[in-house]
């Protein structure tokens, strides 16, 4: 016989853990920890087919064409401002060939940097905004509270992929080879 567990106290079990309060861990379920999580999901069910390649992406010397169709202006430009400055990207805690990837594109002028980098660097960072997310030494709640406006800024990014996944599967192609 199956023993049925109640989660209905699941909020304030885990403010106990995270030593915060329940308004601040209900805080955390209805704000951008719960919107990255389903929109996170989401992308790697539409865009990921198959294991992506990241490092693969700045090697490739054609961006399929329906990608000119996508503005990356935004995000791209808010995580190049925000990455001038060598603690921030020190604190995404990037691989060295990330790393080295990601400064070397952070030191172009902006208007220099091929989509093909943005799309690259921007995959890159949203990645590691995850991997720090679910898997990171912080508290989810200071975590979150602290990088909410970089957090809209990926799912934004994911969700420009998923609406252009949606219209060209092809998509896939460029991420899995």
């Amino acid at each position: 016989m199956s023993r049925i567990v109640s989660t209905s106290n699941t909020k304030q079990r885990l403010a106990k853990i995270y030593e915060c309060t329940l308004p601040e861990m209900q805080k955390l379920y209805e704000g951008v920890a719960t919107d990255f999580l389903i929109t996170w999901h989401t992308f790697e069910k539409v865009c990921y087919e198959c294991y992506v390649k990241f490092h693969e992406h700045r090697k490739k010397s054609k961006m399929p064409l329906y990608l000119d169709n996508i503005n990356l202006d935004y995000e791209f430009s808010f995580f190049y401002d925000r990455y001038q400055n060598p603690e921030l990207i020190r604190q995404l805690r990037l691989g060295k060939d990330s790393y080295r990837v990601l400064k070397d594109t952070f030191d172009k002028s902006i208007e220099s940097i091929s989509k093909v980098e943005k799309l690259y660097s921007l995959l890159c960072i949203v990645t590691r905004y995850r991997n720090n997310m679910f898997h990171g030494s912080k508290g989810a709640p200071s975590w979150v509270s602290r990088y909410k406006e970089p957090i809209e800024v990926c799912i934004s990014f994911l969700l420009k992929m998923i609406e252009i996944n949606l219209i060209d599967k092809s998509y896939n192609d460029f991420l899995c080879k």
